[in-house]
């Protein structure tokens, strides 16, 4: 690269000296355009290192993952305790069961049952589903209850300009939602 770019800056220093525009020149000292030089100088700037490709024969790549899914399938038989992280109003949180989580408000009535789609992972101590961005509803499902609507702790904003007589003082509470999460339900059988 350092020898390209000393020929280059020589190259164009005779360029402004013999009157000549860049490219004229550099066609007529080099025989080729500049374009073409670096077009075939880019394979060593731009180029990544080749990847191995990783694949698998068919019947290895099925059978691996059935054990792998074997394994999941005995560990959800047995589950102790569940997570899931949710994504509900612009927000994701990490939920177990009987969870309280505050939300941004939402239209359901206190006491109503709802059920959190958008489910970005699940899983317990020993496994975790990750979904691509989300997992199915027919893997995991999360119900809740409407616990209550409420108001957030006042939050008080205060303005004021120096030797203006400028002050105000304005208090704002959002409205949010509580949820209780009832239950975290992954499907028994994977496949």
């Amino acid at each position: 690269m350092l020898n390209l770019h000393r020929t280059l800056n020589h190259v164009w220093h005779k360029t402004i000296v013999n009157g000549c525009r860049h490219g004229e020149f550099f066609t007529q000292a080099m025989g080729y355009k500049m374009s073409n030089v670096l077009a075939s100088m880019s394979h060593r700037f731009l180029s990544t290192a080749p990847q191995p490709e990783s694949k698998l024969p068919q019947r290895e790549t099925k059978k691996r993952y059935a054990d792998i899914i074997k394994n999941v399938n005995e560990e959800i038989k047995n589950l102790p305790q569940t997570y899931a992280v949710v994504y509900v109003g612009g927000h994701q949180f990490k939920i177990t069961r009987n969870d309280i989580i505050v939300i941004n408000q939402i239209k359901a009535e206190v006491g109503s049952d709802i059920i959190l789609e958008k489910v970005l992972a699940a899983g317990s101590k020993n496994f975790t589903l990750i979904g691509r961005p989300l997992i199915s509803n027919k893997i995991v499902k999360v119900s809740a209850t409407v616990a209550e609507h409420t108001k957030t702790p006042k939050i008080t904003v205060f303005k004021k300009k120096r030797r203006k007589n400028y002050k105000r003082t304005k208090g704002h509470r959002q409205n949010v939602t509580v949820l209780r999460i009832n239950d975290i339900e992954l499907r028994s059988e994977l496949s």
